[in-house]
């Protein structure tokens, strides 16, 4: 970090002092917008790397950084506050370090040559790229949160394990190793920790470790079946599924494995527990009315509610990343489409209509748009839709089968699009 006095000509005869701030973005995201506030003065590097403040007085100031995207960081040496001095001005040196990350992308699973493959393309369709090979399909995979690192499990060693790698497919590491199976990985809101499912202890259990391997803890401690770990975004707590009454329940426990809950606590099947953005609720799939319904419960197992509220099969619940609308897939036309209603079961919206299956649907993070699964064109394809219902396009146009769709949690750039 440097200060340079500097010297402006316009300022001299208004008895202001000018501080100019110089910008260095080193890695991929040197076209980022960074917000800067001094003296409650927010400016933008626009389409620039120097900033200037022409209208402050000589003294000490607050140095705010803000709008910085979550794969960069701010140098350890930028300080918090600048003197700017009687004498003349002052030029600042800020130093942005960004690792390669995914933004306004899609990853999804192309099943070819007899495996399971983890491809990326961008939100148009364009740019696919494989990522990885030899992808345990059946327990997914999952994006940190500032979309630098991907965790899956793979079976090529001849048993289930975890694994991570960079955005870019790069450094990758295997993460657990031993005979048994280990899947079903998913990373932690701080993105420090990643809880995945291990039969380790001759049963299947929650357990989590830090991202490079270390740490390893036992979450669930229980001789039944427990699988599906989902971290509260809020709080860092899991909810899971649990064998352990008898029958599938959702419940919550700390990260140390304290304050087991059981959230649905009924007799029937529940399943595929999905937290709220807020994390104060949870959405969750349940067998109690003889058939898929996606049900509601508060945080702390109260207020249980039946949001479908249907005859037909209703499943994989996906929050809008405002908290205020599911999107989920429905057999009530005979045939799978998506729909999306209010969080008090209003408002109700069919976003396709189609006679093939459309299925898994998944917003985008800034809630525009949503992606789906559809064998509308005979093969599975991954296609997306506004928010609003209208317009779609097919992402993949390969005759392969595409699924299993996710958005890249960072996103900065609205995109619209129209019908096909």
């Amino acid at each position: 970090m440097q200060y340079r006095p500097v010297t402006d000509s316009s300022d001299s005869n208004s008895g202001t002092v000018p501080l100019v701030v110089n910008l260095d973005i080193q890695g991929p995201d040197k076209d980022m917008n960074i917000n800067i506030v001094i003296d409650g003065i927010s400016k933008y590097s626009i389409g620039t790397d120097q900033v200037r403040f022409s209208d402050l007085d000589p003294g000490t100031y607050e140095l705010i950084i803000q709008k910085l995207r979550l794969n960069c960081s701010v140098d350890q040496n930028t300080p918090t506050t600048i003197e700017i001095p009687e004498s003349g001005g002052t030029s600042v040196d800020i130093i942005v370090r960004c690792r390669d990350a995914l933004i306004n992308q899609l990853l999804f699973i192309r099943e070819e040559n007899q495996q399971h493959n983890l491809y990326v393309m961008n939100a148009d369709g364009t740019g696919q790229q494989l990522l990885q090979q030899n992808i345990d399909a059946s327990s997914g995979y999952d994006i940190s949160p500032d979309g630098t690192r991907i965790t899956f499990a793979s079976e090529r060693d001849g048993d289930p394990e975890i694994y991570s790698m960079n955005a870019s497919g790069s450094d990758l590491k295997k993460l657990t190793n031993n005979t048994v199976d280990d899947y079903g990985p998913v990373f932690s809101p701080s993105g420090s920790r990643i809880a995945f499912v291990s039969e380790r202890d001759n049963n299947a259990e929650i357990y989590s470790m830090k991202t490079d391997g270390t740490e390893l803890q036992n979450i669930s401690r229980n001789p039944s079946m427990d699988t599906q770990p989902a971290w509260n975004p809020v709080s860092g707590k899991l909810a899971f599924v649990s064998h352990r009454d008898g029958n599938a329940e959702i419940y919550s426990a700390n990260q140390d494995g304290t304050d087991m809950v059981n959230l649905s606590n009924n007799p029937a099947f529940d399943t595929n527990p999905k937290w709220s953005p807020k994390g104060d609720k949870i959405a969750f799939e349940s067998l109690r009315d003889e058939n898929f319904e996606i049900y509601l419960v508060d945080h702390n197992g109260e207020n249980t509610f039946n949001l479908t509220n249907n005859d037909a099969y209703d499943a994989n619940p996906s929050w809008s990343p405002f908290g205020d609308r599911i999107a989920f897939e429905s057999s009530r036309e005979g045939n799978f489409e998506i729909y999306t209603l209010n969080t008090n079961g209003g408002g109700l919206l069919r976003f396709t209509g189609n006679p093939g299956n459309d299925l898994s649907p998944d917003w985008n993070p800034v809630g525009t748009l949503l992606a789906f699964t559809s064998n509308r064109q005979g093969n599975r394809e991954i296609l997306i839709i506004n928010a609003d219902g209208r317009g779609y396009s097919n992402l993949t146009k390969n005759p392969a089968v595409d699924r299993h769709a996710t958005w890249s949690p960072l996103q900065e750039s609205e995109i619209l699009i129209g019908d096909e």
